[in-house]
């Protein structure tokens, strides 16, 4: 976008200053042009012209003189002065120099300007806008059933999925959360949830490929996901426990393990 504002302003600039030449088919500048040439009667004739476009002329021919003949210079100055054009004479040379090549300071700051307020804009709207994610590298994933059921969270899964390998993130799925699941799917008021959850694990699986495991460190003891979650949590000092139990958290945390909510991940 920055480019192509610049390649824009270049030609509508560059148009602008061809249309602000002088007037090349003038009799007048074709007068100019042949006194400048050493033609003498073209200098008398343009010496004696009278209206103050004649003066600019006469002004410029003062200015051709400058270094070459002072005196002369000063002539064509003086004519010019008395033609209207107040800035003409060597007190005014800077001035002159200045209007007449106006566009080599002109056209580069207005690309500049240009440039400059794209730059700003973009810098406005990065193309990589994407908050930096909060899980660090290498993570283990340990999801609990609550989170794979969520019914708002597909876009949610979706982003783990995309960036889970780049990271070298690994899902881990407990048994026993599969197992609560498959359980769930029998009951009537939770069936389509538990078995979206169900779907989603075997997309995962599917995508994750090696970052996937399923594991299984329940004993003949344990009756319930969360005392298995943690368990497993702590054994591995890279595990991020998420669920959306406020309990569960509670009780992770107070053992030393990384607990937080889906919501609280960003990928």
């Amino acid at each position: 976008m920055k480019k192509l504002l610049t390649i824009i302003a270049t030609f509508l600039l560059s148009t602008l200053l061809l249309s602000c030449g002088e007037p090349k088919g003038s009799d007048l500048y074709q007068l100019y042009v042949s006194a400048k040439n050493g033609n003498t009667t073209a200098q008398q004739e343009l010496y004696n012209c009278s209206s103050y476009e004649a003066g600019r002329y006469q002004e410029e021919m003062g200015d051709y003189l400058t270094y070459k003949d002072p005196s002369e210079a000063e002539k064509w100055w003086k004519r010019a002065r008395a033609n209207g054009v107040t800035n003409g004479g060597p007190n005014f040379y800077l001035l002159f120099i200045l209007r007449k090549y106006w566009y080599l300071v002109f056209i580069p700051l207005i690309i500049y300007i240009i440039y400059k307020v794209s730059s700003d804009n973009e810098s406005d709207y990065p193309v990589n806008d994407k908050p930096e994610s909060n899980i660090p590298l290498n993570s283990i994933l340990l999801i609990d059933t609550n989170v794979w059921m969520a019914e708002n969270l597909d876009s949610w899964f979706d982003e783990l999925e995309q960036n889970a390998k780049e990271n070298g993130w690994c899902v881990q799925l407990e048994s026993i959360v599969l197992g609560e699941l498959k359980g769930l799917s029998k009951n009537e008021v939770k069936r389509n949830l538990a078995q979206l959850g169900m779907v989603r694990i075997e997309r995962i699986q599917a995508s994750l490929g090696n970052n996937f495991q399923l594991v299984n460190n329940a004993t003949s003891k344990d009756t319930i996901a969360d005392t298995v979650l943690i368990k497993t949590a702590k054994r591995q000092k890279a595990s991020i426990l998420i669920t959306n139990d406020r309990e569960l958290r509670i009780l992770a945390k107070d053992k030393g393990v990384n607990a937080r909510r889906s919501a609280e991940c960003q990928f």
